[in-house]
């Protein structure tokens, strides 16, 4: 199985005990020694299976990690969110509900990802906040209200990570005469249907030849899209989608371009997403591109490489152990972004949260499993007196 358990203990052990039920105690834990014998694991790059799975599964190209600098009114959106909400001074943040130290980031990511995306999280946010305001609320409201007013000037701005985009596909000969594709992944509907809106006419395609797959839409209306890409006659040249394709969903039968547009704050959303062209049968080395937005603002900037430095790892574990879920334990998106979260925010260093490859390499990777499922620990953590 690509995903051969949950990290949850009550499953694993449900698991063991289709083998081996002498293997899992009475009380639902398991036994590590009696289930160490029970698992072999493989990945694409161990020597049995390289050797096996050949020219069916060519190799992935490096991947393309750009930082791009942010335009004159996105950076002008990064010094508002920088100063007013991810970096006020003691006391000073406008969030007038609990949870101050979340909702800036999720300004930040709904920003990371697009204006578009930004403006709909700023409208929703003063739509809850109603009429009848508190002095507290009337003054998130009023910061609110600014940053609104910057985002609707940026997107009335060329963008500067939407034109590096552009640009690359057109680079790919992405076009109407031309039988390249290419998928986009972001996270946030605004962002999708912004990259939909504006797409057809900059690389002068025609309507269904971009095409948009996200979780709004019906079972059938997915699958449609879905079968349609697979296929060599589809008249689909750019699929823009959002996670909702990023599990179970094989894009690459006529596709070895993926762009992730903005980043999950997750390695196991990054791989997944990654695997819908990574994967077997893939006939072209697959190349994946990054687009992170790089404002000129030191803070943010600096939280920026947060994020360059997780991409960096989740290509480490991608070639030495064949899957990221380890680096940091969590066998669960929701459960990394929150550790995320906590880096970006100052709260964790990203070295306590994600594993280096090599702290995870030389400790036994199964055994490091069992250790976390019974709740011994992560894996590989360095001996503080080791020298």
């Amino acid at each position: 199985s690509a995903t051969p358990h949950n990290g949850k203990a009550a499953s694993f052990a449900e698991l063991i005990r289709l083998l081996e039920p002498t293997a899992v105690r009475p009380d639902g834990t398991i036994i590590p020694d009696e289930v160490q014998r029970l698992i072999v694991r493989r990945h694409r790059h161990s020597p049995e299976v390289a050797q096996e799975v050949g020219a069916n599964w060519a190799e992935r190209k490096e991947p393309q990690n750009w930082l791009v600098p942010a335009s004159p009114a996105e950076d002008a959106i990064a010094r508002e969110l920088d100063e007013v909400w991810l970096h006020p001074t003691a006391g000073s943040s406008p969030y007038s509900a609990t949870g101050a130290k979340l909702f800036p980031w999720t300004l930040a990511k709904a920003f990371l990802s697009s204006p578009a995306a930004l403006r709909e999280t700023v409208r929703e946010r003063i739509k809850r906040l109603g009429v009848q305001l508190t002095p507290a609320q009337q003054r998130e409201a009023e910061a609110l209200r600014r940053l609104l007013a910057l985002t609707e000037d940026a997107l009335v701005q060329p963008s500067a990570k939407y034109t590096k985009l552009v640009n690359y596909l057109r680079s790919l000969s992405v076009g109407p005469s031309s039988p390249m594709r290419a998928v986009v992944f972001a996270e946030r509907v605004p962002t999708l249907k912004w990259l939909q809106d504006k797409l057809p006419k900059d690389l002068q395609l025609k309507p269904d030849q971009v095409v948009i797959l996200h979780g709004g839409l019906s079972d059938e209306e997915q699958q449609k899209v879905v079968e349609s890409f697979k296929q060599a006659s589809s008249p689909i040249r750019v699929l823009v989608t959002g996670d909702v394709a990023s599990e179970g969903v094989n894009l690459h039968a006529h596709c070895h371009e993926l762009i992730h547009f903005d980043i999950p704050w997750s390695l196991i959303r990054i791989e997944q997403r990654n695997g819908r062209i990574d994967r077997y049968g893939q006939k072209h080395p697959p190349q994946i591109t990054i687009l992170l937005l790089d404002p000129s603002t030191e803070r943010f900037s600096g939280d920026i490489r947060v994020l360059s430095r997780l991409l960096e790892r989740e290509q480490e574990a991608h070639v030495a152990l064949g899957d990221v879920a380890s680096l940091m334990g969590k066998y669960d998106v929701a459960g990394e972004e929150e550790e995320i979260r906590k880096v970006l925010a100052g709260e964790a260093e990203l070295d306590e949260v994600v594993q280096p490859t090599s702290y995870v390499l030389a400790d036994d990777p199964i055994a490091g499993m069992l250790a976390m499922i019974a709740g011994l620990g992560a894996p590989g953590a360095p001996d503080a007196a080791a020298p």
